[in-house]
């Protein structure tokens, strides 16, 4: 059946007793298995059977960075590895003529705020 793997002998034989001398096998969907969602980020996907697509996604405040999406393949793995999710940066800022700024965290990042003086 596509999109399963058999588990257990392809073939059997009637034996001199009259039965037959191997269990069925049974075929077993394929399974990437669950994903583990990236720090600061999350995956969405029903699945994780063959040909299910999951798409990553980043909590706010943080930007996605690599694939968003992986697809179950007919391995039994996901096609692309985990997106980072780190935190957005602001940049620096102009200080401004005889004055300075105060950050409220040592760099310009998420959630970071600025006092002008």
């Amino acid at each position: 059946m596509d999109g399963s793997n058999m588990d257990g002998s392809h073939t059997t034989s009637c034996n001199g007793s009259g039965y037959w001398d191997a269990q069925m096998p049974r075929c077993l969907l394929i399974d990437c298995g669950d994903i583990q969602p990236p720090l600061n980020g999350y995956v969405m996907y029903a699945q994780s059977t063959l040909n299910t697509t999951a798409t990553y996604n980043f909590d706010i405040g943080f930007v996605l960075t690599g694939f968003n999406v992986t697809t179950c393949n007919s391995s039994g793995k996901w096609t692309t590895t985990p997106p980072k999710c780190p935190i957005v940066d602001c940049g620096d800022l102009s200080v401004p003529d005889n004055g300075f700024v105060i950050l409220s965290r040592n760099t310009a990042v998420f959630g970071t705020n600025a006092m002008f003086s």
